[in-house]
């Protein structure tokens, strides 16, 4: 509303994934689904990415999507995917969603995630830099789907030379 009333507030409810849970992004669908990125506790104590789904016009909480790519790997989302054109547009036509998110390989490695519009996950890619162990410190910072429909991350890595710059990485959406 134009007096920044607030129309519905919600909160996931931390007996489900424990305490500790954090929102990092969030992106609205053709559909009117918002999603919510982030990360919550993983059962042996590390980070898991965490994708909540919710009624935009209700607030009412459609589904909840934990997501890990094994044990003992500390994951976290730092943004979800926002169409580059600005269009009021937030995920692809389908309704999928793409989440930037880090994991943990010979050092700190971009993970990019795609999940249908149910909340399934569809695919996984991890990028590791230039950078070797132990200075392998890559981190996702956004993500954007273009108008020709691929996506475009935007990144920060290590490079050989051990010094940080910033790395943008163009993928296929549907692959």
């Amino acid at each position: 509303r134009p007096d920044g009333t607030v129309l519905w507030s919600a909160e996931l409810d931390p007996s489900m994934f424990g305490s500790g849970d954090q929102a990092r992004g969030l992106a609205l669908s053709p559909d009117g689904t918002l999603w919510v990125a982030g990360n919550t506790p993983g059962p042996d104590a590390t980070a898991d990415v965490l994708l909540a789904r919710y009624d935009a016009l209700t607030g009412q909480l459609l589904g909840t999507t934990p997501f890990s790519t094994g044990p003992s790997k500390s994951e976290s989302a730092r943004a979800i995917m926002r169409r580059a054109s600005g269009a009021g547009c937030s995920c692809d036509a389908s309704g999928a969603a793409y989440v930037a998110a880090g994991t943990v390989g010979d050092g700190a490695d971009v993970m990019i995630l795609k999940f249908d519009a149910s909340g399934q996950h569809v695919w996984t890619r991890i990028w590791d830099g230039p950078g070797s162990s132990p200075w392998s410190s890559d981190s996702a910072r956004a993500v954007h789907i273009g108008p020709d429909g691929h996506l475009f991350v935007q990144a920060q890595a290590v490079m050989s030379n051990l010094h940080p710059d910033y790395v943008v990485l163009k993928l296929d959406a549907a692959t």
